[in-house]
């Protein structure tokens, strides 16, 4: 992705996430990272080395998604939200709220552009 991005919005962002992670190292702010995962028995495995000849199997069973909406600082810190069914805007936003009650001082979260993590 990095022939689509904007250079000059990507080095303002860069300065300003290193701008973030300083204020949070002299204990200014606390500095959080979002992002989610997915979890189910049933595992992708688009491509494999295999000996020639021999086939890869991998055990699978059905299961439901699990989703994981965490927050992370640089400290590993972890807060974790676990959600079964899609994950949405609407989602992402309650758990934020979430974590934002949890809070003890001025946080500046950190999160990609994913479309769910937008809403217009």
């Amino acid at each position: 992705m990095r022939s689509k991005r904007n250079p000059h919005l990507f080095e303002q962002s860069r300065q300003q996430l290193a701008t973030l992670i300083e204020q949070s190292k002299q204990k200014e702010i606390d500095l959080f990272y979002f992002d989610e995962s997915g979890f189910t028995l049933e595992p992708c495995v688009p491509y494999a080395w295999q000996p020639r000849g021999k086939t890869i199997e991998v055990p699978c069973a059905k299961s439901k998604r699990l989703n994981v909406l965490g927050f992370v600082n640089r400290e590993c810190s972890f807060t974790s939200v676990v959600f079964e069914g899609t994950v949405t805007t609407a989602v992402v936003v309650a758990s934020i709220d979430h974590f934002i009650s949890t809070l003890q001082r001025q946080t500046a979260l950190v999160m990609d552009n994913a479309s769910i993590h937008k809403s217009f």
